[in-house]
């Protein structure tokens, strides 16, 4: 038992060494340019032991933000914890450099992705059973469409494009993903 709880400490570490030289290589040279051997130097492991943990670049920026993006996430269907969300927006805009580094390249692909996965997730339960007609607005297109118009209005922000506070853009993101949840929902239901 001594032995399994050593190798799960050696594991977290491994992957908290993995996660922080992420972000900084991320800061050095932008997502596009980055690449898993330049991750796994700054985490000074081998390139073999980066993929006993990631599957590549786009997973770890994934498994990243995935406690932000459930945050997100939830702006969709739960009234939920605003204070939460508004503190996400903070820690974004706290890390204006980084987070500009991933919202504004060809990362948003990865994350529009991923945050569409988790707004999927939680709209399927309310979400009418697939049909094959062509009237049919799947799922998949009804959560990617809110994941971008999210990630949208936060690349908009950390770029400085508008000035408002976390707060306010916490509200926009919360009021804008329920509305366009629910009309198209509505879409969903009724196409006529």
């Amino acid at each position: 038992m001594a032995e399994s709880k050593a190798l799960d400490r050696r594991v977290v570490r491994t992957r908290q060494a993995l996660t922080a030289a992420f972000s900084e290589a991320l800061l050095a040279s932008g997502y596009d340019r980055l690449n898993v051997e330049a991750i796994a130097a700054r985490a000074n492991i081998g390139r073999s032991t980066f993929y006993l943990h990631f599957s590549g670049k786009a997973e770890i920026l994934t498994k990243s933000l995935a406690t932000h993006f459930a945050v997100l996430a939830d702006a969709v269907v739960v009234e939920g914890d605003m204070e939460t969300l508004r503190k996400v927006i903070e820690h974004f805009g706290g890390n204006r450099e980084l987070a500009k580094q991933i919202f504004c390249s060809a990362a948003r692909q990865v994350l529009s992705r991923s945050l569409a996965a988790l707004m999927a997730e939680r709209l399927r339960p309310i979400w009418p059973k697939k049909r094959t007609d062509a009237s049919y607005l799947p799922l998949g297109l009804a959560a990617w469409q809110i994941a971008e118009a999210q990630l949208a209005t936060i690349e908009q922000w950390l770029g400085g494009n508008f000035r408002c506070s976390p707060a306010i853009i916490s509200l926009a993101l919360r009021r804008s993903s329920q509305a366009m949840s629910l009309a198209l929902l509505s879409c969903a239901k009724n196409p006529e």
